[in-house]
């Protein structure tokens, strides 16, 4: 049974990283004063919003007001839980923590450890014998001659699964594999009760998903004799291997996209690694040439951005033009396309031209997709048959309805059009006019940015006032005083809250207050208000006069609230005709008004709770 990682540890680990060094690696942060400032990862924006306290060791973005400690941002950042969130931490600390012995997702755990051992012993075993056998010495020859270097094998783990049932025989003979497990494993297959290796004669890639859990393999024909198997073959699918659900190297380049707010979607294992290589870090694949929901969830998940970088020849300019109605349909993805010339492929371009030529093609010599439709799609017509042109343009307005709200674009690519075509821009402009009334439905679609922001509304004095006031109350000791004096409650309700156990949590640890540790226990939505008002730009002493000033603007328009609720109630209560509740809201405004006038009159510091 889990147990509860305790909380010496929790704060050990946090005491001990640096959440400015841990933000680093996915945000590009520059020191300000006491904070440091990057762009937001969890949402699109152009000035930096995202700020990052190393003493306080918490994060807050004011544009979306999503903040917390340094296991929240890694939640949020790597879709992780909190068990698997310290863990992390603890790694990038190089801090010893044992996961297993605290993981609370125990159901998940017991369906898939068994099999993630089998697919970690397998995948030991085709590195090894890729590495450092006979047999697999014709498939390192293959990686040498592709220009795959050792470094680059060792870092995607790539190995070799003979033509022979070698692995079976050593996943039978491990004593500590369930054989239920090798079963369901998706690397083998059974018959006459027998198990057999289901990869052979293949150069191996491990699979990991999103979390970095390995789930199953692609293995790449090496002696291609038998035309009936196919050149490129995945791992049977099973509880925890679904290629629809998977991008391939996405476990190693959500740091780097988040660095570079950008993806470099290519098509195959083989241009990933070469990409890689290359120095392009932040490079996946799909494993088919449609995009599923759950890859472009993923997609969505960790960029707004992506960039297409598939074959040159005319199939890869098909599976472009395919790929981005996928990509900017309801999801609205940002996508952009490097044309790889000469029909190449990325491997085979990077091999002729080099990698700094393979990385500016993709980061400054790349295309809008409506640059890459216009040329694709004249490449494919022919302009000189009138029905032919009269298909061409309809083909092309159509595909750029999306350019109605931007004048600038949608003028440059019209008046290109004109120049391709011979037919006047005013004609143009008004066939285009025509396919965005007719494409208006299908042409409407659902914003999902990186991560849903938290709208941020603007303070009033009200709110204001409140958010200093808990503010002051997280820096200086006045719970005794505020009860004494006012028997205070914060108006706002997530306040009252955060304050009632701010209170508990500082009578609990006086001499040794953390407030990372305080939000560490509060659920995600209170956590990001209490990390809000914490990062207020403000002196953290304070003196009886502020206080007291503070509490007069809560007090003074609470009671202007209160007024215009009940009032806002006495209407509905006449209209529906609900005399007996009318009556009591009428008696208390006609309190809360007395109530006003006296300290209108008198300048009162009634307490009117």
């Amino acid at each position: 049974m889990a147990q509860r990682i305790p909380k010496e540890i929790i704060n050990d680990i946090q005491e001990r990283v640096s959440i400015v060094d841990v933000v680093g690696r996915y945000v590009q942060l520059k020191k300000q004063g006491a904070n440091y400032f990057g762009l937001c990862p969890f949402q699109t924006e152009k000035t930096p919003s995202f700020s990052v306290n190393e003493e306080k060791k918490i994060f807050h973005c004011f544009s979306c007001g999503r903040g917390g400690s340094v296991f929240t941002f890694i939640m949020m950042i790597d879709n992780l839980n909190f068990v698997e969130a310290v863990s992390k931490a603890a790694e990038i600390g190089g801090i010893p923590f044992d996961s297993y012995r605290y993981q609370v997702n125990s159901k998940r755990r017991n369906i898939d450890e068994p099999i993630e051992k089998v697919l970690k012993f397998s995948c030991n075993f085709y590195h090894h014998v890729l590495q450092h056998t006979q047999i697999g010495q014709e498939a390192l020859d293959y990686l040498k001659q592709r220009e795959v270097l050792p470094e680059t094998i060792e870092h995607f783990k790539l190995g070799y699964a003979p033509d022979n049932n070698l692995l079976s025989e050593s996943l039978k003979s491990a004593a500590d594999l369930d054989q239920e497990a090798v079963k369901k494993s998706g690397i083998v297959t059974e018959a006459d009760s027998k198990i057999y290796d289901y990869f052979k004669d293949r150069v191996m890639i491990p699979i990991s998903d999103e979390n970095n859990n390995l789930v199953g393999f692609g293995g790449r024909l090496l002696n291609n004799t038998d035309s009936s198997e196919p050149r490129y073959l995945n791992s049977k699918q099973n509880e925890v291997f679904n290629k629809s659900n998977l991008l391939f190297n996405l476990n190693h380049a959500k740091q780097e996209i988040a660095l570079a707010h950008e993806v470099v979607l290519l098509e195959g294992y083989f241009d990933v690694i070469s990409a890689w290589q290359a120095g392009l870090k932040n490079g996946v694949a799909s494993m088919g040439t449609s995009f599923t929901e759950k890859q472009l969830s993923l997609l969505n998940k960790v960029t707004n951005r992506v960039i297409l970088v598939y074959d040159g020849d005319s199939a890869g300019k098909a599976a472009i033009d395919k790929a981005i109605d996928s990509l900017t349909g309801r999801h609205n993805l940002e996508v952009m396309v490097a044309p790889i010339p000469g029909g190449l492929d990325p491997d085979d371009y990077i091999k002729k031209y080099g990698a700094d030529s393979f990385k500016k093609l993709v980061t400054k010599d790349r295309v809008s997709k409506y640059r890459f439709r216009l040329d694709y799609y004249q490449e494919t017509a022919n302009l000189s048959n009138e029905q032919d042109l009269l298909d061409f343009v309809n083909r092309v307005l159509d595909k750029f309805v999306d350019l109605k709200d931007d004048s600038i674009q949608k003028e440059l690519y019209l008046k290109e059009l004109s120049k391709i075509t011979g037919i006047s821009l005013l004609n143009l402009q008004n066939q285009f006019n025509q396919h965005v009334a007719q494409n208006t439905k299908s042409v409407e679609r659902v914003v999902r940015p990186l991560s849903t922001p938290v709208k941020q509304k603007t303070d009033n004095r009200f709110e204001r006032a409140q958010k200093e006031l808990l503010f002051i109350v997280f820096n200086n000791d006045l719970f005794d005083w505020l009860e004494q004096k006012y028997h205070w409650f914060f108006p706002n309700t997530d306040y009252q809250i955060i304050y009632e156990l701010f209170s508990q949590y500082y009578k609990d640890n006086k001499d040794n207050i953390k407030f990372y540790e305080f939000i560490n226990d509060l659920p995600a939505e209170l956590a990001n208000i209490a990390t809000n008002i914490s990062s207020l730009d403000r002196p953290t002493s304070t003196d009886e006069q502020e206080v007291q000033e503070l509490i007069d603007v809560i007090q003074k328009e609470n009671l202007e609230n209160r007024i215009v609720k009940l009032k806002q109630q006495i209407e509905e209560y006449q209209k529906l005709g609900q005399k007996e509740k009318l009556d009591q809201c009428m008696k208390k405004l006609i309190e809360l008004i007395r109530v006003k006038q006296q300290e209108e009159s008198y300048g009162s510091k009634k307490d009117i709770k």
